[in-house]
C-alpha cells in the first residue's frame, strides 16, 4: 500500500470496502486484529484508523464497530437569518448547511483543507470570466453534522480578488467568504445555481463514505459584484443523495 501515514492507509481500506458496496450501514467491520493482519501494521496503528473513522463519523461507536447509518438532512440553498451558525452573517446566496444541522441538533463542523492555487479548469475559467488556465485560489472544506462527514464544498476565487485578502488564509473565515466579499464589493448577485445528478467519483465516494448506488448532488453557484457583474467567486458543492435534502426559496 503506498501513499500516506499507515493508520491512514488503514484506515483507506474500510473506505473502500464501503465505497465499493462490500460493506453496507449497519454492517460489522473487521476488528484491530483482522485489519493489522490484513495491512501489515501493528494493532496499535490499526486502533488508531478505526478511532480516526469513528470520529469521522464513518463508523458507529462501540463494539463491535459497524458503519454509520445516513439521516437525511434538509438544507436550505439560500440562508436566512434564523438559519446561521456562530459568526455567519445571513447573506443571500450562501447555503445553511451550518445552521440547519444545529437546529437539527446535529453538531455541524468543518475541516479545512489547504488552499489551493491553481490553473482554473475550462469551466470555472468560463464561470469567472477568465482567459482559460489563468489563476485562481480555492477553498475547500468537507463538512460534518453530528459528527459524520456529509458534504464538501469548494470556493473558486480569481487570483487578483482573493490576493493579499483573508480569503487566502488557511484558517476559517467566520462569517463567510460570500459576507466578506458583500462588505468588499458592496451589492452581490447571485447567478441561478446549475443543480445535476452523477455518480460520485472514486475520492468523493471515500472521503464522503458514499455506498455504492448512491448519486451526489453536484451544484454551481458563481457570484458576481454590482454594477459591472464583475465574477467574483464561484463554488461547486457535492450533497450526497443519502444524506442531503436541498430546499431552493424562490
Amino acid at each position: 500500500m503506498n501513499g500516506g501515514t499507515k493508520w491512514e492507509q488503514a484506515a483507506l481500506v474500510i473506505r473502500q470496502e464501503i465505497a465499493s458496496g462490500r460493506l453496507q450501514p449497519g454492517d460489522r467491520v473487521m476488528g484491530e486484529l483482522d485489519l493489522a493482519e490484513r495491512c501489515g501494521i501493528s494493532r496499535g496503528t490499526a486502533r488508531d484508523a478505526l478511532t480516526r473513522l469513528v470520529a469521522e463519523g464513518v463508523l458507529s461507536p462501540g463494539s463491535p464497530r459497524t458503519v454509520a447509518k445516513r439521516e437525511l438532512l434538509t438544507v436550505s440553498l439560500t440562508r436566512a437569518a434564523e438559519r446561521v451558525h456562530g459568526r455567519e452573517e445571513a447573506t443571500k446566496g450562501a447555503d445553511a448547511f451550518l445552521g440547519e444541522a444545529e437546529r437539527a441538533g446535529r453538531e455541524p463542523g468543518q475541516e479545512i483543507l489547504p488552499l489551493m492555487v491553481a490553473n482554473a479548469s475550462d469551466q470555472v475559467a468560463s464561470l469567472l470570466g477568465l482567459h482559460p488556465l489563468a489563476l485562481v485560489v480555492g477553498r475547500q472544506l468537507i463538512r460534518s453534522a453530528g459528527g459524520t462527514r456529509h458534504n464538501m464544498i469548494t470556493f473558486w476565487f480569481p487570483f487578483d480578488v482573493a490576493d493579499g485578502t483573508p480569503l487566502m488564509r488557511p484558517d476559517s473565515i467566520e462569517e463567510g467568504s460570500l459576507a466578506w466579499l458583500e462588505r468588499r464589493y458592496g451589492t452581490l448577485e447571485h447567478c441561478p445555481a446549475t443543480i445535476w445528478t452523477r455518480p460520485p467519483t472514486q475520492a468523493e465516494a471515500e472521503i464522503l463514505a458514499i455506498p455504492p448506488n448512491v448519486h451526489v448532488l453536484e451544484v454551481w453557484r458563481t457570484t458576481v459584484s454590482m454594477p459591472g457583474r464583475l465574477p467574483v467567486v464561484t463554488s461547486v458543492s457535492i450533497w450526497p443523495g443519502d444524506r442531503a435534502v436541498l430546499r431552493i426559496e424562490i
